[in-house]
């Protein structure tokens, strides 16, 4: 599907542009769908162009609005994000998906991606600030460390994992 060469992720890290790409589709064959990608983050998307439309999906969710290939291309002409070959992207997005859509298997595909770049991106600012030597060494790993666990936090719940005490507590009331 066409990417322009501002839409590609930042090279070297995690992505799966598939997985989106199927994620975003998915929703645009069937927006009841959006109740199984709501909570994802525009940010879990590595290509801006992907950021765009699940933003978009998300304005119309919001609004009450149905999500459609029609509805999805006037959101983004309204948020002036919009371009030339927007309908055109909009319906390569769901080119190939399989008729059974895997749709839990590829958010899982792209949480471990996103949550993979955001810890790379947050090594690599670690690493610049510690170059810059502004900062004591005791407050930088404070706050590393802070942002390391909710990221992993993050990860967990995705997951559906237990991340507090009081999570398990309904499991012993029964």
């Amino acid at each position: 599907h066409p990417i322009k060469p501002d839409d590609p992720p930042i090279e070297g890290l995690p992505c799966d542009v598939d997985a989106e790409r199927f994620v975003l589709g998915s929703v645009l064959l069937d927006d009841n769908r959006f109740e199984e990608v709501g909570q994802l983050a525009v940010d879990d998307f590595s290509v801006e162009r992907h950021r765009r439309v699940y933003r978009a999906m998300r304005d119309l969710r919001d609004l009450g609005e149905g999500i459609d290939r029609i509805t999805v291309a006037n959101r983004l002409r309204e948020r002036n994000e919009g371009s030339d070959d927007d309908f055109s992207f909009l319906v390569d997005l769901d080119t190939g998906i399989p008729q059974v859509p895997h749709l839990t298997s590829w958010l899982r595909i792209l949480r471990k991606k996103s949550v993979l770049r955001k810890a790379m991106l947050e090594s690599h600012k670690f690493t610049v600030e510690c170059s810059l030597r502004t900062t004591e060494p005791a407050e930088l790993l404070t706050g590393y460390q802070a942002r390391i666990e909710a990221l992993n936090m993050e990860w967990v719940l995705a997951e559906g994992g237990i991340s507090r005490v009081e999570d398990i507590q309904p499991v012993f009331a029964a």
